[in-house]
């Protein structure tokens, strides 16, 4: 009696411990049901793009922003490798950043995605590998961030910097130089009894001056072009080119300088008045940076060429100056970079150049005058569309 009473006994206890083993699993059970609940909604209604991939690079889950973000749905993405969403050029980037994943990585970076449409979006990366219970590798977990508009208000607004330095900088360095060449020559004046002489001095500054209200006039036009998109039309480059001719042969510059002007009986090309700076530039430069002691000899020539079918107008610019050295050639267009040279100024001139005719849809390059030979001088080169000459209606009688 006592035996069977100590098995009853044992019964019942096993049978409550079952009971709570039971009643403890299914809480686990519910508590985990609840928590995956949660965490798929957090996952389903995530700002972010979430993707899991394999060891293979093969997606396994992508949640509904990521679908909506490259225009599929997350069933379309899912048994796809990864780099069908990725862009070609940011192929070799990402296949970097996984193999940082196998070596237990974890990091932020920026890629760029295609959609289903081929659009492009700029996505912020954060990334971290998953590994099973023996610590290996078996794929990685990212979430996308879609950063394209940040990026692009970024960009306009560093553009906008650079653009208002740009012309700071411009008005600055072209001022400047116009007022010390008014300075020096008002000093002159004063030092002198002269009438005539005086005259002729003060005709000078007031040059500079009305220079001054052009390079203003310009960086206004320039500022304006950047909102409205620069506007082109037929201009004649001969007839351009023979003012500053006539300008630069007549400026008092006391040292011997010759400009041959040879043109073709074509000259018009797709411009705006700004293209008279860019040979300005050209010109002035030849004549800055050249030794004053001896004879300058500039030779301007406008033909029209061909390329791809479509109709140039070749303008170059050449001296017989000091030339410029190789290494320096492809520098001098960028922004401060002047050259050797001991010349005043801060190297925007030609900068402002290269952007002007990039702008018309040109091109801007300087070569050896005599080549293979810097030392005997440069040859600038300007290419711009040609534009249509004008039809010439015939007399009807």
């Amino acid at each position: 009696e006592a035996e069977a009473k100590d098995r009853s006994r044992d019964l019942l206890e096993a049978y409550q411990s079952l009971r709570s083993e039971v009643t403890e699993r299914r809480r686990a059970e519910l508590a985990l049901r609840e928590s995956e609940r949660k965490y798929r909604n957090i996952v389903e209604l995530a700002n972010e793009g979430i993707v899991v991939i394999d060891k293979n690079s093969v997606i396994h889950f992508a949640n509904p922003r990521m679908a909506e973000m490259l225009g599929y749905s997350a069933e379309e993405m899912v048994d796809r490798s990864l780099y069908d969403f990725v862009d070609r050029d940011a192929a070799a980037d990402q296949k970097y950043h996984l193999e940082r994943r196998k070596q237990g990585i974890r990091e932020s970076y920026d890629t760029e995605l295609i959609r289903k449409d081929g659009g492009k979006v700029l996505a912020l990366v954060n990334s971290a590998p998953l590994h099973d219970d023996q610590g290996h590798y078996r794929g990685s977990i990212s979430m996308y961030t879609d950063i394209t508009q940040r990026k692009k208000y970024e960009d306009e607004l560093a553009d906008a910097k650079a653009q208002a330095e740009l012309y700071l900088d411009l008005m600055g360095h072209d001022i400047r130089n116009l007022a010390q060449i008014g300075v020096g020559y008002l000093e002159l004046a004063l030092e002198t009894d002269d009438v005539d002489e005086i005259k002729g001095l003060l005709a000078k500054p007031l040059e500079s001056l009305q220079d001054t209200a052009r390079i203003i006039d310009n960086v206004r036009r320039l500022q304006s072009t950047e909102h409205t998109g620069r506007e082109t039309r037929a201009v004649d480059l001969c007839e351009i080119l023979s003012d500053l001719r006539s300008r630069y042969m007549t400026t008092a510059w006391n040292r011997q300088i010759t400009i041959d002007l040879k043109t073709t009986s074509h000259c018009l090309a797709e411009a705006d008045d700004l293209i008279t700076e860019v040979f300005s530039n050209l010109i002035s430069n030849s004549i800055k940076h050249s030794d004053p002691e001896r004879p300058l000899h500039i030779t301007i020539r406008v033909d029209r060429i061909k390329e791809k079918g479509i109709d140039y107008q070749r303008c170059t610019v050449e001296d017989n100056g000091p030339g410029i050295s190789n290494w320096v050639k492809d520098k001098i267009f960028m922004r401060f970079q002047r050259g050797e040279t001991k010349a005043h100024g801060k190297g925007l001139g030609l900068h402002i150049a290269r952007t002007l005719v990039e702008d018309y849809g040109g091109k801007i390059w300087v070569e050896d005058r005599v080549p293979g030979d810097y030392t005997q001088g440069s040859r600038f080169v300007v290419v711009l569309p040609a534009a249509k000459q004008p039809q010439i209606e015939p007399v009807r009688g």
